[in-house]
């Protein structure tokens, strides 16, 4: 016996059947832990620990009598106990601080440029620039933190103001470094000025410092081996043991300060820890 029509209709209704309902997707849950800390931080500590890190090692080198002129190099004062060892782990954070502050402060310009121009030809080729100052400020630090572990022995000094042969390997060593740092600093301060300069257009206080810092250490980096060659004539051998220390403290202090600059670009910024999980699996 076939059911009739109507009690056909009553349960079942139209016989076009709905879509069958999605299950609502859990959304994933994310968790975020984030500690912040000043990225202005990193080029003041430098400074900080640069300047301490000299007081102490000139401080010590002329009171136990380890230096023989009232201007000596740098690297003299930090070649004998107990200074060098003072030398040897200040300078080494001081690179630390450096090549680490090349990772956040390039990454940021990176971030900026890519924002401020729309053309993908300028925003390639400054990426390009940007990696490269990146990279060499980084193996400048570097380069800073091996020569304050690898010091010079500790006749050097007499063997400088005699000018005479016979440096051991670790003065070999120790004089590279500091011309590897010098020169990837200084390949990194034009790189950076150029890309600081596309990045605000007009002169402000970063971009002045900047520039002022390029400006002197070129002149001191010409100074320096001018003098320390005695291509002046009417400076004497005693003078050139006296002037050329001078232009290296000229030097040393125009690139300190081309990293502090940075802090005028980063202020504000902060970096930290953030961490993201997946979705959970609730079954």
């Amino acid at each position: 016996m076939a059911p009739r029509a109507d009690f056909v209709s009553e349960c079942h209704g139209d016989e076009t059947e709905l879509p069958p309902e999605k299950p609502q997707a859990i959304a994933p849950r994310k968790i975020h832990v984030t500690r912040g800390y000043p990225v202005s931080s990193i080029p003041v500590s430098a400074l900080a620990m640069a300047v301490a890190t000299f007081t102490i090692t000139f401080s010590l080198a002329f009171a136990y009598d380890h230096v023989q002129t009232p201007f000596p190099f740098l690297s003299l004062t930090g070649n004998r106990a107990p200074e060098s060892h003072f030398f040897g782990f200040g300078l080494t954070v001081v690179g630390i601080l450096i090549s680490s502050g090349g990772l956040f402060i390039h990454e940021y310009l990176e971030f900026h440029l890519s924002n401020d121009y729309k053309y993908e030809i300028y925003v390639s080729s400054y990426k390009k620039i940007n990696r490269l100052a990146q990279w060499t400020m980084m193996a400048g630090g570097m380069f800073l933190a091996l020569l304050a572990t690898v010091p010079l022995q500790e006749n050097a000094e007499d063997l400088f103001l005699q000018k005479a042969a016979g440096l051991a390997w670790t003065s070999v060593v120790h004089t590279l470094c500091a011309v590897s740092f010098f020169t990837f600093s200084y390949i990194h301060a034009a790189l950076s000025l150029y890309l600081f300069a596309a990045r605000y257009r007009r002169l402000n206080t970063s971009l002045t410092a900047k520039l002022a810092c390029f400006t002197s250490a070129t002149l001191f980096a010409i100074l320096c081996p001018f003098l320390s060659q005695g291509a002046v004539g009417v400076v004497s051998t005693q003078q050139h043991v006296t002037l050329a220390p001078v232009t290296q403290y000229g030097l040393v202090a125009s690139v300190t300060l081309y990293y502090v600059s940075y802090y005028f670009d980063v202020r504000g910024l902060r970096f930290g820890l953030k961490i993201h999980s997946g979705q959970l699996d609730r079954r």
